[in-house]
């Protein structure tokens, strides 16, 4: 019988050696859990937070891993032969002697962790970031590296004479910011399909041309608690976010200062007792921003209020989810847990997603979710970005994600100049104040 175990706290657990075939796990805390040769084939752990866990030795053979947490995990010995580690942290991992073969792995977050003897044939690692890893030992026949970057990582001349699709990144001249905004969109399809949707709602703003709303009093079951679809959309935007696990002392940045830099919204749709509901995750993982989820006529609101940018000076649209608040994480791991933003722990509460308009050198708008002076975060959309969220949210809208305009085989990461930015990696994300995605976006 398939265990249900969805969103349960099962942190510092002994489940060593225990059958948990083709589980569901999502949104499990399963947080410095043991696992060592634990059956886990099949099983769902997405949105699992398995930082710290012991599975060394564990059967994972086609589990699905995407978005789980794997941060400082021992996968000494595991078994991921066709895994979906799609979205997964894996930052200071152990992974010697693990075998990824044939797993689908695009954008993993590898850095600080231990590859040695690790078996990657056949796998997808797209866009990885092997930067300061030993790769010397690491088995990579047939395994798909395209756009992976290796700055300061140990290769053997072999490796990189066999390899030839592993690359370093390449110093380009960024250009001006008036080049920047008269650079043809890569989708000119999806901006003509929003420009269709532009229009003007007077009757929704008050006289100060801004659009009101109520925080939802009767709150939903959580988002955690219903079945996703894969995510549809992600945007890298420039801002700010409550991100505790990120710093660079060097730049004065600590764990309880804000992160200035670049800051990714994932969209996600799903179906709630029959209607569309929209969730905007902002930030890398389970430690960081927040997000808020929309349903059935607040995805009407949020829409009204994206087509009306040019008219309106911004709104508000209620939803409901979790923020991190730096001035209340108490910083201390056995009580770290609760302020964790994805997976069950915590609570949700009434949120307002406040929309700022701006139209201004190629941005149009601010998003701010959050109400603290260090909670949640604050971004900007350019316009190319705008007009391919309002695009995207319309179609899923009408439950047809394969309209969705593009020419993208997965989900892609929209940049400030309207191009998938995923081959440039994800440490981006982990930075202060890096320099502009645009250096490096493709063509």
């Amino acid at each position: 019988m398939e265990a249900n175990l969805r969103g349960c706290d099962l942190s510092n657990a002994d489940l060593s050696k225990a059958d948990l075939l083709m589980a569901d796990l999502t949104g499990a805390d399963l947080t410095k859990a043991d696992l060592r040769g634990t059956t886990l084939n099949a099983a769902n752990l997405t949105d699992a937070d398995l930082s710290e866990a012991n599975l060394s030795q564990a059967d994972l053979i086609k589990a699905n891993l995407t978005n789980t947490d794997l941060t400082k995990a021992d996968l000494s010995g595991a078994d991921l032969r066709e895994a979906d580690l799609t979205g997964a942290n894996l930052s200071k991992a152990d992974l010697r002697k693990t075998d990824f073969t044939e797993a689908p792995t695009d954008e993993p977050h590898l850095t600080g962790a231990t590859l040695t003897q690790a078996d990657l044939r056949e796998a997808r690692l797209r866009g990885a970031n092997f930067r300061g890893i030993n790769l010397k030992d690491t088995n990579l026949t047939g395994t798909d590296i395209t756009s992976a970057h290796t700055s300061g990582a140990e290769i053997s001349p072999e490796l990189s004479a066999k390899y030839g699709n592993i690359t370093e990144e390449k110093e380009i001249e960024p250009p001006s910011a008036i080049e920047l905004v008269k650079q043809p969109f890569k989708n000119s399809e999806t901006i003509a399909y929003a420009q269709n949707l532009l229009t003007d709602h007077p009757e929704l703003y008050d006289e100060y041309e801004w659009v009101r709303a109520n925080i939802t009093e009767s709150l939903r079951q959580p988002e955690s608690e219903y079945d996703k679809e894969k995510k549809a959309r992600a945007y890298l935007l420039p801002g700010w976010s409550a991100d505790p696990y990120t710093e660079d002392r060097t730049l004065g940045v600590g764990p309880e200062d804000i992160k200035t830099g670049y800051v990714r919204l994932t969209v996600t749709d799903f179906t709630v007792d029959g209607q569309n509901a929209l969730k905007f995750h902002f930030g890398r993982g389970s430690w960081a921003g927040g997000y808020i989820w929309f349903l059935g006529e607040e995805i009407d609101h949020l829409q009204d209020v994206l087509i009306s940018l040019k008219r309106i000076d911004g709104g508000e649209v209620p939803g409901q989810g979790k923020v991190l608040d730096l001035d209340a994480f108490p910083f201390d791991r056995e009580r770290n847990d609760p302020h964790r933003v994805s997976g069950s722990t915590g609570q949700e509460e009434g949120l307002k997603l406040i929309v700022s308009t701006r139209m201004e050198d190629g941005i149009a708008a601010d998003f701010r979710l959050g109400d603290g002076e260090k909670a949640g975060i604050d971004v900007t959309l350019t316009d190319a970005q705008w007009l391919d969220l309002l695009a995207t949210i319309d179609v899923l809208s009408r439950g047809t994600r394969e309209d969705i305009p593009g020419e993208y085989s997965g989900y892609p990461r929209i940049g400030p100049s309207g191009k998938d930015t995923w081959s440039i990696g994800t440490g981006i994300e982990e930075e202060i104040n890096p320099d502009p995605p645009w250096e490096h976006e493709g063509n």
